[in-house]
């Protein structure tokens, strides 16, 4: 590259740091990062000796058997995307600092595409607000220190969604189909983003959903990206995806009609309060009746994508709620336990609702 041509470019970048540094929010945003990323590193330092848990030594003796070859003691029900990656990490550093440390970056591009994710939903306003709930969130924080796939959903559900609201390029949503295959591979809930988004361009296509080429694309995408993963555990294991493996089960545990009483439809609904605390529980109970209530009475403009503001409205409930709906689905007719990491992928868009509320609450009463 020619010497004057790169002084341009630096020039051009100056300027544009300067642009984003005059705004106070863009300077609150990078404050909030640097925050999350030093409360992670705060973590890592103390728990980076830790003993290793029973799920977390199970995808680590994976890691070590690829570079070892010694014993891999691990459930053919776990995903072998994240321990393929952290045997590269471990090749570079034996140990598990390496493979803990990157748990922190995971996290912290969590919480930064929860900014950009809410900024292109909503506003810069309702973004920083939802980013520094993130940032801070105990459960989250919980399992960042932990060598498991749980910080991994959310990142994924940022990332794909940060595509696919970019959508009006094709390219973004091939983008975005791409994340979401890869994530299947990282941790099965992924496919429930998959599910959300099809209900959301269900109701905002409608018909038209079955006509639009791009859309095809995406799906031939999708399944290319996956086509590999899904020969190797065809190999391997016998079925298409590691979790598959669990139908037989879940299908008899159906069948044996444990699907009531009807109150364990809502233990995930139960455990909201034991997650957010006072007082966004209750910011979060009335923010979402808030929404849906604004639904409902803009139901005909919603319906006929008139109002993009409700339909970022629907957006946000939908992936809140329907994350967890899906999941109740699957502890009541599969039997199996309620554990509060599964629904993590759902609190950026919890919190977005709670920043919402906030902002309401604040513009109602502000001239009192």
């Amino acid at each position: 590259m020619d010497e004057p041509v790169k002084r341009d470019i630096v020039k051009e970048l100056k300027e544009k740091t300067k642009l984003f540094l005059k705004d106070n929010s863009n300077l609150i945003f990078l404050g909030i990062v640097i925050c999350a990323f030093a409360i992670r590193l705060y973590y890592f330092s103390l728990t980076k000796n830790q003993t290793l848990w029973w799920d977390e030594a199970e995808y680590f003796s994976k890691a070590k058997s690829i570079v070892l070859g010694t014993p891999a003691w691990i459930a053919p029900i776990r995903e072998m995307m994240v321990p393929y990656f952290w045997s590269i990490l471990y090749a570079i550093s034996p140990g598990e600092h390496l493979a803990r440390f990157f748990q922190v970056i995971i996290s912290t591009i969590t919480v930064v595409f929860t900014y950009f994710t809410a900024k292109q939903l909503f506003s810069k306003k309702v973004a920083l607000i939802s980013t520094l709930f993130m940032a801070a969130y105990g459960l989250h924080l919980f399992f960042t220190a932990r060598l498991l796939v749980y910080a991994w959903a959310p990142m994924i559900y940022v990332l794909a969604i940060f595509f696919f609201l970019r959508r009006d390029k094709s390219i973004n949503l091939y983008i975005s189909t791409a994340i979401i295959a890869i994530g299947i591979v990282t941790y099965f809930s992924t496919s429930f983003l998959l599910i959300f988004l099809f209900v959301f361009l269900l109701t905002e296509e409608k018909i038209q959903f079955f006509k639009k080429k791009r859309n095809y694309i995406a799906l031939l995408i999708f399944i290319l990206v996956l086509l590999p993963f899904i020969s190797y555990y065809m190999i391997k294991i016998g079925v298409p995806l590691p979790r598959f493996t669990q139908v037989g089960a879940s299908l008899s545990h159906a069948s044996e009609g444990k699907i009531l009483p009807f109150a364990n439809w809502f233990d995930y609904i139960y455990m909201l309060p034991r997650l957010l605390l006072f007082p966004l529980t209750y910011i979060l109970a009335f923010g979402s009746l808030l929404l849906l209530f604004k639904l409902i009475l803009g139901f005909d403009i919603f319906w006929k994508n008139e109002s993009e503001k409700l339909k970022n409205y629907y957006f946000v409930l939908l992936w809140a709620f329907l994350t967890i709906a899906i999941y109740s689905v699957i502890y009541v007719i599969g039997g199996d336990v309620v554990y509060d990491a599964f629904i993590m992928p759902a609190f950026p868009a919890i919190f977005m609702i709670c920043a919402l509320t906030l902002i309401w609450l604040y513009d109602s009463f502000k001239k009192y």
